[in-house]
């Protein structure tokens, strides 16, 4: 959507319906291009390294707010078997949540996958969530059955509850 602002009043110009959940798998399609062009800096200043989940998180949170206002960081899940955890992000308004893996010689497709199922689980639960995107980052190329993996975890989408997998690069 484009908007014109003048100050004090936002217009908007274009009537086309914006679809947050396409954005977002844009910009996750997207993750390593800018990871590894962030690597490229001009006299080899310092940068952003992606070493693990946290570095991922920080990229994409900056890479949301480019398109998000509203752009939480550790939000709480609901208890769930006794337990809570910590959701990555949430575009809170929106009603998606999005949950990053980032993947190593330890991460790979069994243990990802037994994470992921129970973190579904638990965030099926979160108020007005409509929609989970999943990130998985997988540098190294840990995971060796990518589509396997994405069927398996999209699979557990209901009516009410969408789940969205990204495995970048592909």
């Amino acid at each position: 959507d484009f908007q014109h602002v003048v100050p004090g009043v936002q217009k908007q110009i274009s009537t086309k319906k914006r679809d947050d959940i396409a954005i977002v798998l844009h910009l996750l399609r997207r993750f390593h291009k800018v990871a590894q062009k962030l690597q490229d800096r001009h006299d080899g200043r310092p940068t952003l390294k992606i070493t693990n989940e946290y570095d991922v998180q920080d990229l994409l949170v900056s890479l949301l707010q480019i398109d998000f206002d509203d752009v939480r960081k550790e939000d709480y899940s609901p208890s769930h078997a006794g337990a809570n955890s910590r959701i990555d992000i949430v575009l809170k308004y929106l009603g998606i949540i999005v949950e990053t893996k980032m993947t190593s010689g330890q991460l790979t497709d069994r243990k990802l996958g037994e994470e992921l199922l129970i973190d579904i689980g638990r965030y099926k639960g979160y108020p007005e969530a409509r929609h989970l995107v999943v990130f998985i980052y997988d540098k190294g190329d840990h995971v060796s059955n990518k589509a396997g993996l994405i069927r398996d975890l999209e699979s557990q989408s209901t009516q009410a509850f969408s789940v969205h997998v990204i495995i970048n690069p592909e």
